[in-house]
Formats: structure tokens, C-alpha cells, sequence
């Protein structure tokens, strides 16, 4: 999965890689994702991940799960609490997890309610002894086999668009903001609260809307800041980013 990361790499600029030297830019940076993760879903289950190496989800998920070649969660729980603490978003991750055996519920468990130390009922503890609205969000939940199926082949266009690029590239935010594209996110409610320093929220607007349009023939499927596709193909003013104080 991916979390809601904006690594902003550019055509022909160095954007935030460069900036991030200047300490002040990286905690502005910070602000805004925390700020934008709010603003677009509910966080109410998102838990911050409590262990701190990815041999502690070997253990912890080694106390009540084992390898035995029969039905068990013990797959499940060391892929996605090692996921987690490696800081991938829940949301964001598993809502790309099927629903069907269980895998969609096994996900969003262990990573969530498995690692929130606040949660006696449910940390370190198996799933089957934690009820479901300790972890499970509507908002959240699995997109469906034709999103998944869109998701990836927009994100198989980032990867070649950009292929061949050498440092600082938009790949990685191009991935992201074409499978909410995909998901039928609205652009403006999404990209209004995306930070406007060092090309995010303009990256946000250019690959939700220009880069998968086909009728816009100099944007699609071209890398951003292309001398083909002006700001104004896919730039809104009514749709800017909010400032900080709304953003929260």
C-alpha cells in the first residue's frame, strides 16, 4: 500500500528533496500531511504503531499465531503490523485488501487496533477477541475489484512515464494521486488541502485531473511541468490550497 507520502520530485525542478535542508520547510512539510490526513478521511482507529522493529511483529505475532500449514492469521498479522511500522497509513493501505477470507478485516486489525497500546481489549491480543468497531471504518473500506484493477494501471503509467529518470522524479506522487483518481475522490476537496510549497499542491491538481485526461493531448500521461501542458490545463483558483489554520 501506499500512505499519503507527498514525495515531490520534479521535471525541472528540484522541489521539496532540495528544500528539506532548511529545517523549517520539513516541519511546515509535516504539518500539512498530518493536516490534509485529518481533513480527508476519519482517523478515529488509526493507531500510531507501538513496536519499533519489524522481529517485534515476529514475536508479538508468534505468541498467539503459528505457522502450522492450516488456516491462520499468523501471515496476516506479521505483514501488516511489520507495514505499520514501517509507517504505512492503514487507510490508505488496506482498503486495497480484499474483503473476502477476511483479509480486509485482518488488515485494518493489525494495523490498528493490534498495535494501540490505549486499546486493553485488543493490543497484542487476537483478532477473534476484539470486536469490530475497535478497528473497522467505513471510510475505509475495500474500493472494489475495478478500482483496484483502474488504481493499478494508472499506476503502472507513473512508473513508465517516469522510468529512466535519474534523482528527484514525481513518481511517487503521481502513484498516489492517480489511485484517488481512480477511486473517484473529488480533486478539488483533495488537492485544496494539499500544502502549495514545493510543487504539492500543483502536483496533486496535474495528476488527479491533466495527466489521465486523454482529450488534453499536450498533459496526458507527460510528466509535470512538460512545456507541453501550461498551469493553467489543470490549475483551479477556486479550488487552492486552504492555509494552515482551515487545513487543521
Amino acid at each position: 500500500g501506499t500512505s499519503f507520502v507527498n514525495k515531490s520530485r520534479g521535471n525541472t525542478k528540484l522541489p521539496f528533496m532540495t528544500s528539506c535542508l532548511l529545517s523549517h520547510f520539513c516541519i511546515l512539510y509535516a504539518f500539512a500531511l498530518v493536516s490534509f490526513s485529518q481533513a480527508v478521511r476519519s482517523t478515529v482507529h488509526e493507531a500510531s504503531a507501538t513496536l519499533t522493529s519489524r522481529e517485534d511483529c515476529d514475536a508479538e505475532c508468534g505468541k498467539w499465531y503459528t505457522d502450522t500449514g492450516g488456516m491462520s492469521y499468523a501471515a496476516s498479522c506479521k505483514r501488516f503490523c511489520k507495514m505499520a511500522v514501517a509507517g504505512e497509513d492503514a487507510c490508505s493501505t488496506c482498503k486495497y485488501i480484499t474483503d473476502h477470507s477476511g483479509y480486509h478485516k485482518a488488515c485494518r486489525f493489525f494495523m490498528t487496533a493490534f498495535l494501540d497500546s490505549s486499546n486493553t481489549d485488543c493490543y497484542h491480543k487476537p483478532l477473534d477477541t476484539c470486536s469490530d468497531e475497535n478497528f473497522m471504518d467505513a471510510t475505509c473500506s475495500f474500493v472494489g475489484y475495478e478500482v483496484v484493477k483502474k488504481a493499478n494501471e494508472n499506476v503502472q503509467v507513473c512508473i513508465d512515464v517516469h522510468a529512466g529518470q535519474h534523482g528527484a522524479s514525481y513518481e511517487s506522487t503521481c502513484e498516489q494521486y492517480v489511485k484517488l483518481a481512480a477511486e473517484g475522490a473529488d480533486v478539488c476537496e483533495t488537492c485544496k488541502y494539499v500544502i502549495d510549497k514545493s510543487g504539492f499542491h500543483k502536483a496533486c491538481r496535474f495528476f488527479m485531473t491533466a495527466f489521465l485526461d486523454p482529450q488534453n493531448k499536450g498533459c496526458y500521461h507527460k510528466t509535470l511541468n512538460t512545456d507541453s501542458c501550461p498551469d493553467e490545463a489543470f490549475m483551479d483558483p477556486n479550488c487552492g490550497f486552504v492555509g494552515y489554520g482551515l487545513a487543521e
